[in-house]
């Protein structure tokens, strides 16, 4: 019972703490997808895990974009990074979303 207590009371404290830097992330990610006219922009991006024969979805930010063709990369489905998903990953807050 008091364990309990404990996880959600800490659990809504931590929440509560990274809430204003998690709205400047999304905002951010919102403004790079506008700016590169990607027609379906989300925030968030599932990736597909499988833990001893569990299938789960591991929700992160999105930090990288389908990269034009006019980039005449041999890669097709090649991702860049956009500017506000090279800060995020290099500080590692594109994971934040797990917690």
């Amino acid at each position: 019972m008091i364990k309990c207590f404990f996880d959600k009371f800490f659990s809504l404290l931590v929440l509560a703490i990274l809430s204003p830097l998690l709205i400047v992330i999304v905002v951010a990610i919102l403004i790079e997808g506008i700016q590169y006219l990607e027609r379906r922009w989300s925030v968030f991006v599932r990736l597909p895990r499988i833990s001893q024969r569990k299938r789960f979805s591991l929700l992160k930010f999105r930090i990288s974009m389908q990269a034009s063709d006019d980039n005449n990369d041999t890669c097709g489905n090649a991702l860049a990074f956009t500017n506000a998903g090279t800060f995020l990953h290099s500080f590692h807050l594109d994971s934040l979303p797990q917690l």
